[in-house]
């Protein structure tokens, strides 16, 4: 069965970031792997301590960059903890609704060359 990993680098914004994780969390999907978020060394200490109790109840997977790395490495450091499953990129600010997930996969297998 196909797994898809979500993806989310983190940097400010923390209503926003809310709003899109409690979206998510809430819309999960058989095809959904795990929920990996990336904290890139957000200047909001409000941010990190958001994040790290929703990894605690959630389940979500936390990774903490020590030094900024941007969007585009940020993702690369999350897509390498599971390099055999799909994944999708959501930017922080981003809410989903309903079967999103299912939805997306479904055009993406309507033929081979589709992807992003």
């Amino acid at each position: 069965m196909r797994v898809v990993d979500v993806i989310i680098p983190v940097y400010s914004g923390l209503a926003e970031v809310r709003a899109c994780l409690e979206s998510l969390l809430s819309s999960r999907s058989e095809l959904q792997g795990e929920v990996i978020v990336i904290n890139d060394c957000s200047p909001e200490p409000a941010i990190a301590e958001f994040l790290r109790r929703l990894e605690r109840d959630s389940g979500i997977t936390l990774l903490e960059n020590d030094e900024n790395l941007g969007f585009v490495k940020s993702c690369n450091r999350a897509a390498a903890l599971r390099p055999d499953n799909d994944f999708i990129l959501l930017n922080a600010d981003t809410e989903v609704h309903g079967n999103w997930l299912d939805r997306m996969v479904a055009h993406a297998d309507t033929a081979s060359d589709i992807a992003s």
